[in-house]
């Protein structure tokens, strides 16, 4: 009846961004991540992107933004390496990607500490098989001390070509600690 506590599941990913500003309105920018996630057979996806961001508005109340509406072209390369978890475990064939990625990034200050947040891209691969990258993530975010906030949102991921035996589409509850800089 007692049973020790299992993993059962394993999923991550981290994310660090980079943007320099070409005018007030345009930005070039450069991002490094990796991913993990044991349920959809990824063993691990790191990735790299170049890119260009356009902010459409931006509204600022002294150093805070109230009001963002940003997107985002760019070059995405990854390469994720794919080893079946469950239900048994099984070396799979591991997948390339190159694609260009159109993003958006959303932002609304509902009060002075919590914020809405919208952030959707695609990503279409060009070399290889067929595959098509989609993501959405809706969350609220709240300022505990300075640059450190928490949030709860709501994830929903594409993909097209997913590892053998996966559904392409999942719906993700996420909650997590953020640092900005």
């Amino acid at each position: 009846v007692d049973q020790p506590p299992a993993v059962v599941v394993l999923a991550a990913a981290a994310q660090l961004r980079a943007d320099r500003a070409l005018s007030t309105r345009t930005a070039l920018f450069a991002l490094a991540g990796a991913e993990m996630d044991h349920v959809k057979s990824i063993e691990h996806r790191p990735f790299g992107e170049v890119g260009l961001a356009i902010r459409w508005i931006e509204q600022k109340r002294g150093d805070d933004t109230v009001l963002l509406l940003r997107t985002d072209v760019g070059a995405r390369y990854g390469y994720e390496s794919r080893y079946q978890y469950y239900p048994v475990p099984l070396d799979l064939d591991d997948v390339q990607l190159f694609a260009p990625r159109i993003g958006v990034g959303f932002r609304y200050a509902i009060t002075e500490h919590v914020r809405a947040i919208e952030e959707a891209e695609i990503l279409v691969n060009v070399v290889g098989t067929d595959r098509t990258l989609a993501t959405s993530l809706t969350r609220l975010q709240a300022q505990l001390l300075g640059p450190l906030a928490l949030s709860v949102g709501l994830q929903i991921n594409h993909d097209s070509s997913a590892a053998a035996g996966k559904k392409p589409n999942d719906i993700i509850f996420t909650t997590g600690v953020e640092l900005g800089f």
